[in-house]
């Protein structure tokens, strides 16, 4: 602002006023910034590296900002970034390479490193905009928030038999052991609890199976809050095939969920996994906040509908969440400069 005031000034027209005006940036190298750790393998989209290609900056210099990540996932993301600073506008308006929204791709090949995905910013700094003072440096912390889709999906196995076929395992002293569970890898984590067999009476209707969904956050971030500050994940159970559901708590709906703060990203919808299967219940659930972090709980109850499909054979309970996530770098620290002002007659 004082060199806008002396161009103003005719006292000092004949005189070439020049602030030398540092910004140091401690990014140089390949620090890692993820927060609560490096990011291990399997929690989906990870930050590598966030750093600049300077270590000072002089007023109206380009720096080159670099964020890199990496998919660890299962699932292809579709990514968005924005950075913070102070009005961006007058740091020459940066532009981002690769624009938003991109793809980052998952590898389910784990003798295959995922590709490395590199975005940039160009920052000019203009201190007259920034009225910054001549002299001094000025505080510059950007931050940059990463958003980006992602799924997760987890089937469990039950084994339905018979009266007369438990019978005989009671009598034999055997039981039938947990069915295996095949999860995906992600920030959200989902598992299913249920019992290890269901047994079917004659008047199979009238038995009712649980099934306990969980849903936890694992990764470095969060689900965002949308503008009823929900936290929504779609998500999509579906019932082996010869049972169908009683209830489930929550009741999964169709609510409307909708974000005003996110770049040209919209929350995912539910999806019908497909293969087969029986009755589903599509819809979605909004994550709650406690001790442990973003998590959310369903109850469902199963019932038999047709013996014949079931009986002395394996089935699956399937789950499937699609949802926005978002995780921040650590903001970047800067060391105070003061340097003297030179005026060149």
């Amino acid at each position: 602002m004082n060199s806008v005031k002396s161009k103003k000034n005719g006292m000092f027209k004949h005189l070439l006023v020049i602030p030398v005006v540092f910004l140091v940036l401690a990014l140089s190298g390949c620090t890692d910034f993820m927060g609560g750790g490096s990011g291990a393998s399997g929690n989906g989209v990870t930050i590598r590296n966030f750093r600049s290609d300077l270590q000072e900056v002089n007023c109206n210099q380009q720096v080159n900002v670099q964020l890199q990540l990496q998919n660890m996932g299962d699932y292809d993301a579709q990514v968005a970034t924005q950075m913070y600073m102070i009005e961006p506008m007058k740091w020459g308006n940066p532009l981002q390479n690769p624009p938003n929204p991109f793809t980052l791709k998952a590898v389910t090949d784990r003798s295959i490193e995922p590709a490395i995905q590199t975005i940039s910013w160009q920052l000019r700094p203009n201190c007259e905009m920034l009225d910054v003072p001549k002299g001094r440096n000025m505080d510059f912390s950007p931050q940059i928030r990463i958003y980006h889709t992602y799924q997760g999906d987890v089937k469990r196995a039950i084994t339905f038999v018979s009266e007369d076929e438990l019978r005989v395992l009671s009598s034999q002293g055997q039981s039938l052991a947990m069915g295996e569970q095949m999860t995906s890898s992600g920030p959200l984590s989902i598992t299913i609890n249920t019992v290890p067999f269901a047994q079917t009476f004659n008047t199979y209707a009238d038995v009712q199976i649980p099934v306990s969904i969980k849903i936890r956050n694992n990764g470095p971030g969060k689900v965002p809050g949308d503008i009823s500050n929900n936290y929504p994940v779609a998500v999509t159970v579906t019932a082996p095939t010869g049972t169908g559901f009683v209830s489930c708590t929550p009741d999964l709906n169709f609510m409307s969920y909708g974000y005003s703060n996110i770049p040209l990203m919209n929350i995912p919808t539910p999806v019908f996994t497909g293969g087969g299967f029986g009755d589903t219940r599509t819809g979605y659930v909004s994550l709650f906040t406690d001790s442990s972090g973003q998590n959310a709980d369903i109850t469902c109850y199963l019932r038999v509908t047709d013996v014949q499909q079931i009986i002395r054979q394996e089935r699956y309970i399937n789950a499937k969440i699609s949802y926005i996530y978002y995780m921040d770098t650590s903001p970047v620290s800067y060391t105070h400069l003061t340097l003297p002002t030179k005026r060149i007659v």
